[in-house]
């Protein structure tokens, strides 16, 4: 499986699936207990799986789309390309 630095030709429309680590944020507008805030600060970063047509790969993240029309799609996706643990892409013919 190619890493994330490795150069891949990408085209408009390929499907792909990426495995990524997101960053979080914990709280809102309150202030969170110190014994709690340390607790909550050694969980894991949440580990995302995303699919989606591939519209953008720039210098150093991906845009996704989970819809794509001839002249529309639709949600944008967009992973930062230091984020991604794994990528597969999947030509799917139209």
């Amino acid at each position: 499986m190619p890493k994330s630095k490795e150069k891949i030709e990408y085209e408009l429309g390929d499907f792909m699936f990426v495995e990524w680590v997101d960053a979080e944020t914990i709280g809102d507008s309150t202030w969170m207990d110190i014994e709690e805030a340390k607790e909550r600060a050694k969980e894991r970063p949440p580990h995302m799986r995303t699919v989606g047509f591939l519209l953008h790969v720039g210098k150093d993240f991906i845009t996704l789309t989970d819809s794509l029309g001839s002249n529309e799609t639709g949600h944008l996706t967009k992973i930062p390309l230091l984020m991604i643990k794994r990528k597969q892409k999947y030509r799917v013919e139209a």
